[in-house]
């Protein structure tokens, strides 16, 4: 598929936030943006390796080389910064760095805004994180406890929720717990 300049973006854009759902267990947000990733020309070897958390992340030549799941190295280098933000939070002046040496090297360049683009990977991170946090936190779309369905991967359990008070299961919804309503066992 031929990407134009507009849909580069969209995929970088679409990466992060797959990364982020799957590193923060959100499966709202999977569903929702897998299928922006896939209009934007994300194949889906590359969803099973953006939604494989288990699987520790090769360098960013790896992740670039030839097969399947291949990323162009403005892809890799977004797949690395989500990983990064979502797992360590700071990242400093070298974990930013491989993000803005692929924008310079990729072949849609712009000089005139690179730092621009860095600043927009790095803030659509940061707010699919929070955004992420929260939908699963209060689990306002009772899929908390639905594991992202990454294609290629076999889906895994969600853990259990030891703090939960007696008597809330743990698939009652912050909806059931605010109006007083509980499931039965």
């Amino acid at each position: 598929m031929v990407q134009t300049p507009g849909s580069c973006q969209d995929d970088l854009r679409e990466i992060i936030i797959l990364r982020v759902a799957a590193r923060n267990g959100a499966s709202f947000i999977w569903i929702h943006h897998e299928q922006l990733a896939r209009a934007a020309g994300v194949s889906t070897e590359q969803l099973t390796r953006i939604g494989d958390i288990e699987t520790p992340l090769p360098e960013l030549s790896h992740l670039t080389s030839s097969g399947p799941g291949q990323f162009s190295v403005p892809q890799a280098a977004v797949l690395q910064l989500a990983e990064d933000m979502t797992t360590k939070v700071h990242l400093g002046r070298d974990g930013i760095l491989p993000t803005l040496t692929a924008f310079q090297q990729s072949p849609l360049r712009d000089p005139d805004n690179l730092h621009r683009k860095v600043v927009e990977a790095v803030s659509t991170c940061a707010a699919y994180n929070m955004t992420s946090r929260f939908v699963v936190a209060l689990d306002v779309d009772d899929r908390a406890n639905i594991p992202c369905p990454v294609p290629g991967l076999a889906a895994q359990p969600v853990s259990s929720h030891p703090g939960l008070p007696s008597g809330v299961l743990a698939s009652t919804s912050v909806n059931d717990l605010y109006f007083g309503e509980q499931a039965e066992e």
